[in-house]
């Protein structure tokens, strides 16, 4: 985690970054036939968003959200209960229900998410 996955979702934080990787993704969930998933997104709310985004332009059926750790991870990752709790609520807010798409609350794993 630390040597590859860590270092690569933190570049999640640029929007430009998830808005490439999202329309990568989503083609490449059609291009093998998945029409319909739940996608656990970075702790970044622009990955999110920009997952959504591209899912409603071709009105697939998606299931998405930010993940939340807030231990056992590098400080870049990290978020509070109150900070994660925030941020899904805006995601929710804006997402959930609009057309086919749906918001999932995702902590990441027990390892990295508080009891």
């Amino acid at each position: 985690l630390n040597t590859y996955t860590f270092p690569c979702e933190r570049q999640f934080a640029n929007k430009a970054h998830a808005e490439e990787v999202a329309d990568i993704f989503i083609k490449e969930l059609l291009r093998n036939g998945t029409t319909t998933a739940l996608v656990f997104g970075s702790v970044h709310p622009q990955s999110v968003n920009a997952f959504f985004e591209a899912a409603a332009k071709l009105d697939l059926r998606m299931i998405a959200g930010k993940v939340m750790m807030d231990r056992n991870a590098p400080d870049y990752l990290t978020d509070t209960a109150e900070s994660g709790y925030q941020e899904s609520k805006t995601l929710i807010e804006r997402w959930h229900g609009k057309g086919r798409l749906h918001y999932a609350v995702t902590p990441r794993f027990a390892p990295t998410s508080t009891p």
